[in-house]
């Protein structure tokens, strides 16, 4: 038996958002965070490459080859790491601006900052 879609948004309101989603990444910049973020999920930074790649820079100043990797924070080398991936992943999934939040690599809502919305907006497209 199919269920009216009446009931279908019924569950979807009193289910947490998690449960229905598969993965959910979301791409934004520092000047636009999200609000109401997923349990689990980590919103990318994509503007945050170039913050970091300064700071790397800045600590390396005026080193010799020998000394750069006592002067290297490796902290900020692995958040480096961590920004550069995460837009790389943006660019993969061909997201064209930012914010975006992503829903099992194909279905994508754009210019929401309330990730849990942005979530809802997508599971209840995809059960009408």
């Amino acid at each position: 038996m199919i269920a009216p879609s009446w009931i279908k948004k019924t569950i979807l309101l009193i289910l947490p958002v998690p449960v229905f989603a598969g993965s959910i990444e979301a791409f934004t910049i520092s000047s636009n965070p999200f609000t109401n973020l997923v349990a689990g999920v980590t919103p990318c930074y994509v503007d945050q490459a170039e913050v970091l790649m300064s700071q790397v820079i800045s600590d390396v100043q005026g080193s010799t080859p020998q000394t750069i990797k006592s002067k290297i924070n490796k902290t900020d080398m692995q958040a480096l790491s961590n920004v550069m991936t995460c837009s790389y992943q943006a660019a993969l999934l061909g997201v064209q601006k930012v914010p975006a939040v992503v829903v099992d690599n194909q279905y994508v809502v754009y210019g929401n900052t309330d990730m849990t919305g942005a979530v809802a907006e997508i599971q209840n497209a995809q059960t009408e």
